[in-house]
């Protein structure tokens, strides 16, 4: 029996299908999220799966690597049911964890499921958004009923438990180490010549490299992780000790992992924040400055609320321009009288309402645009 071995794509989100005829079985890696995809780059789906699975011989030995939190059910049994259609051998990896809905892939009735040292699964019960009224929610909790009764079944028939003992675990939101997944059943194989390392920060962890939320690990047992940094034991008269400083390089040396993950995560939040500036940019733009908006966009040092405040100058400017032309125009008209039995105006007393009408029109649209500079900055 061979069993896929942890490439050094774990440290990413991503899953690929190997499908060459040079390759004497058939590599798939399935790293992230239950429901990802491709395009994102934050797991897999049925639908890209099913696209590439299609193209297997039905023969073909599959080596199948996954380390993932789990995510969509319905996911996790449709990848389930193409897996299970196929006439040839399949082998398993748990190449760190398999939680949640990528469980009903490890329970593929034909495939021997390996587990290294360290790594980790989790059953629980089934989770859903409800909302309407009390006889829609209902109909929510019964169909969530449903569908768990359908994910027992799956397990049962993969370790050949009880699905009374099943239940009970999922409603406690059971973990298993390598060993204990292979004593209750849903693994095959302990691999005691490797093992992966899993590390848990204060605000999320790594699981063989992979970066999760640590929302995503409150339940689970302590042994599971080494931790960054350990506090110290307490003691009654502890010793004085020297503080230890790390510098960076001494960081980047001894937590590659770690620091790999901080970077990639600050580099995804700075772009997300760039798309939110140049959004909320297009929204404050107006009319007539296109060359202050693509100016904004390209300096990223320029705010939403400091693009408000060019645009209340630009648009003041403007204003006066307008303002100052109106004013010569009455000039102009300024000999000119009008006899005010018929109910006209002079030309004078024209401009200057003109002048007072633009003024608060003016005001109000710089209250406005200020407002929902702040609105945008607010978001």
């Amino acid at each position: 029996m061979t069993n896929p071995k942890p490439t050094d794509q774990n440290k990413e989100f991503h899953w690929k299908i190997e499908n060459s005829a040079k390759l004497p079985t058939v590599k798939i890696d399935l790293y992230g999220y239950v429901g990802g995809s491709q395009e994102y780059e934050d797991g897999f789906n049925e639908t890209e799966f099913a696209k590439e699975f299609r193209k297997i011989d039905s023969t073909r030995t599959i080596d199948i690597s996954i380390n993932s939190f789990g995510g969509s059910v319905y996911t996790g049994l449709a990848i389930y049911s193409l897996l299970k259609t196929h006439q040839g051998k399949i082998n398993i990896r748990v190449d760190g964890a398999a939680m949640s809905a990528a469980t009903l892939i490890t329970s593929v009735p034909n495939a021997t499921v390996t587990m290294p040292l360290g790594s980790m699964m989790m059953i629980h019960e089934v989770s859903a958004v409800a909302y309407g009224s009390a006889r829609q929610m209902r109909k929510t909790a019964e169909d969530i009923r449903k569908l768990e009764e359908n994910l027992i079944e799956i397990y049962a028939a993969k370790c050949g438990k009880d699905p009374k003992d099943i239940r009970q675990k999922i409603e406690a939101e059971t973990y298993f180490n390598a060993k204990e997944a292979v004593e209750y059943g849903l693994a095959d194989v302990v691999d005691e010549s490797s093992s992966v390392k899993n590390l848990r920060t204060p605000t999320n962890v790594l699981i063989n490299g992979l970066p999760a939320d640590s929302k995503y690990f409150e339940h689970a047992p302590a042994d599971f992780f080494t931790a960054v940094a350990q506090a110290p034991a307490d003691n009654v008269n502890p010793p004085a000790k020297k503080e230890a400083k790390m510098d960076l390089a001494q960081l980047k040396a001894e937590y590659p992992d770690l620091i790999a993950s901080l970077q990639a995560e600050a580099v995804k939040q700075g772009v997300e924040n760039e798309k939110k500036r140049i959004h909320a940019l297009e929204e404050l733009a107006l009319a007539g400055h296109s060359d202050l908006l693509e100016q904004a966009k390209a300096d990223s040092s320029i705010t939403p609320e400091m693009f408000a405040v060019q645009l209340v100058k630009a648009e003041k400017a403007k204003k006066a321009k307008i303002q100052n032309s109106i004013a010569e125009d009455a000039a102009d008209l300024k000999s000119v009288q009008v006899d005010s039995n018929l109910g006209f105006e002079t030309a004078d007393a024209k401009a200057q309402q003109a002048k007072q009408t633009q003024n608060e029109k003016d005001e109000q649209e710089r209250e406005a645009l200020v407002k929902a500079a702040a609105a945008q900055f607010n978001k």
